[in-house]
Parts: C-alpha cells; sequence; structure tokens
C-alpha cells in the first residue's frame, strides 16, 4: 500500500498515480501501513478557482491531473460562456436602486388611465417606465407594464382629443354655413 503525500489518500499496491489527487506516488517497499480506524480516507480540501480560463491552461502542470468534479457546497462545474457572464455579471450587477423608478411608471401608467392632465401622467410613466426598464433589476418588468399602459393612454388621449376637435371644428363650420 502506498500513501499520498499531498492528500493522505491510501492506494493499492503498484498503483503509480493517486486516485484522488491524480500526484504520481513514492512506491517504497519500506513504508508502514497506516492503521485505519475503518474510516474512508478523508478528501482533499476543495482548491479555489482559477481567475479566468487563461490562467488555467497557464497553470496546468507537466503531469496530466484528472478532472473530478468536487461536491461542494455552491459550486457547480461552467463552461466558457457561462463563466464569462458570470464574470460580466459580477462586474455590472445592475442598479438595485431603480426599484423606486419602476414602481412609480407602474403608478404613473395605472393614473394615467383615469387622470391624465395635459398628458402628464403618460409622459411620466413613458420616462419613468423607459429608464427603469434600461436600468434592468428585479423590476423591470413593473416598468415595462409602466410604459406600455403610458404609451396607450397617451395614444387614446391624443385619437380622443382629435376626434373631438375636428367634431367642433365641423359643428362651428356647420353652424356658420347654416346662419350666412
Amino acid at each position: 500500500m502506498s500513501i499520498c503525500k499531498y492528500c493522505k489518500h491510501v492506494s493499492e499496491d503498484g498503483t503509480r498515480f493517486c486516485k484522488v489527487c491524480g500526484k504520481a506516488l513514492d512506491v517504497f517497499p519500506d513504508t508502514p501501513v497506516p492503521q485505519t480506524s475503518g474510516f474512508p480516507p478523508v478528501p482533499p480540501l476543495p482548491q479555489p478557482a482559477p481567475s479566468s480560463y487563461q490562467n488555467a491552461q497557464s497553470s496546468a502542470s507537466d503531469t496530466p491531473e484528472p478532472k473530478t468534479l468536487q461536491n461542494t457546497p455552491n459550486t457547480f462545474p461552467m463552461n466558457d460562456k457561462d463563466r464569462q457572464a458570470y464574470a460580466e455579471k459580477l462586474q455590472n450587477p445592475g442598479r438595485p436602486d431603480n426599484d423606486g423608478i419602476c414602481v412609480l411608471a407602474l403608478i404613473f401608467g395605472m393614473t394615467s388611465i383615469f387622470f391624465n392632465p395635459f398628458l402628464l401622467s403618460s409622459i411620466l410613466a413613458l420616462i419613468l417606465g423607459i429608464v427603469g426598464h434600461a436600468c434592468g433589476g428585479p423590476k423591470k418588468d413593473i416598468a415595462k407594464v409602466g410604459w406600455i399602459l403610458g404609451l396607450i393612454t397617451m395614444i387614446i388621449y391624443i385619437v380622443i382629443r382629435v376626434v373631438f376637435a375636428i367634431l367642433a371644428f365641423s359643428l362651428v363650420w356647420w353652424i356658420i354655413r347654416f346662419f350666412i
């Protein structure tokens, strides 16, 4: 039996590499066999992940190390695309302070349905909704609903005002033609 000097795993006689860490074993016939208490050997501590894929390639040694998945909490295997997206997310996590903007956009969008003096509620819902949706964050869908409501009510109010203006103009036109 051989003991790995890196991870202290006990291997069978004749094995040249450790099954746990993959390092070369020093095989000496006079190595004492450790007394085991029936418990399995302790697995090695997880090593920190390299900061980038290139660092992992450049730090690889000449001896090939087997790739093993380590079942440690809060870690999972990631491919290069996921690793890059995660790094970008860490650099730009979004603005957490735009939640109030998103909620205000929804409030102005809903109030513009019932009360919209000079299209002010619709314009505010549009501006705040676009800003809140563009900043991202967990409530960006609320901002999207707000600016869509603001846009719809703005279009409806403009159409209604144009129709009333046309009707009023035509009514005045017919009154003038009738009396003249």
